[in-house]
């Protein structure tokens, strides 16, 4: 065979075995629609309210009983569709991630909600509706919990130091999220700071608690900051890391305070907790509200 039939056969068989290869089915897909999470409580373990802010779930999908590597989907934005090229019956792994400071450039699994095991069926190009429902894990510590809800109408918040008698922090049922009330600051032009702090000194060992969070619900016309009061050496140095911005509604937050807690060497930390609100210098001749609850 001369050098040109060759290369016409060669190039024919290239061409019919790209045209096999390119002709070949695509897989088509399962579907997995996870809506979001549920939390419900935990027996035997005092958490106080369930509400929550689950905004993301890091998602794995593996085989019962196979030795293949199971497949992970990637940290997943809720509510989501997502294709799976699996089929049969599958166990899904959900971990429950949340925006840490309220940042989405700081999404992270909560280290104290449970991971939840689900197991469906998936079949190619259907839709399968996952309804993961989580809970605290049972070794979780809650050095405090504040809801409001006392009927003396006392609260943790009770050291007021913004130097206005007239100012602090109250109870109010107006707009309370639930329970007996929530936590306000009312603030004017004649009242336009707000500065609290527990009476309650926390002291946190440093080689036991390497993951600290606090939770909040707010609803704030005003910047909210949130902060301590650093006991060192017997003097306490104000501090203010975390400014809530402004919101119409209801919403919830995860402080991560580990940093804090482990930033300084002397063990065990010690602080109070504190809350700021200032209304500015322009809206002086308004009234801002902000509400809290549920802290922990």
């Amino acid at each position: 065979m001369n050098a040109w039939k060759f290369g016409l056969v060669l190039a024919l068989l290239t061409w019919t075995t790209a045209c096999e290869l390119t002709d070949s089915p695509e897989p088509v897909p399962a579907y997995l629609h996870i809506p979001g999470f549920e939390l419900e409580p935990t027996p035997g373990l005092q958490h106080g309210s369930l509400t929550q802010k689950i905004t993301h779930a890091k998602v794995f999908v593996r085989t019962p009983g196979s030795s293949e590597k199971s497949l992970a989907l990637g940290m997943l934005n809720l509510p989501i569709t997502v294709p799976v090229l699996k089929t049969g019956p599958v166990e899904v792994q959900l971990i429950p991630a949340v925006k840490a400071n309220g940042s989405s450039l700081s999404v992270r699994e909560y280290p104290f909600y449970e991971q939840v095991l689900l197991q469906t069926t998936l079949e190619a190009a259907t839709v399968d509706t996952l309804r993961p429902r989580t809970r605290y894990k049972s070794d979780s510590v809650f050095e405090f919990i504040e809801d409001f809800d006392d009927p003396d109408n006392t609260h943790l918040f009770s050291d007021d130091l913004d130097g206005d008698p007239a100012n602090t922090l109250t109870i109010t049922t107006q707009d309370a999220l639930e329970g007996r009330g929530s936590g306000l600051f009312l603030l004017d032009g004649d009242h336009p700071l707000a500065i609290v702090a527990t009476e309650r000194i926390f002291e946190l060992d440093r080689n036991t608690q390497l993951t600290t969070y606090l939770e909040l619900d707010y609803r704030n016309d005003v910047h909210l900051e949130v902060g301590f009061f650093d006991i060192i050496n017997g003097v306490e140095l104000p501090d203010f890391p975390f400014v809530i911005r402004p919101r119409e509604e209801w919403n919830k937050i995860y402080l991560d305070l580990t940093d804090f807690v482990l930033q300084q060497p002397d063990n065990p930390r010690t602080f109070r907790l504190a809350l700021r609100a200032t209304l500015p210098l322009e809206d002086s001749t308004q009234t801002a509200r902000v509400l809290i609850d549920n802290l922990k």
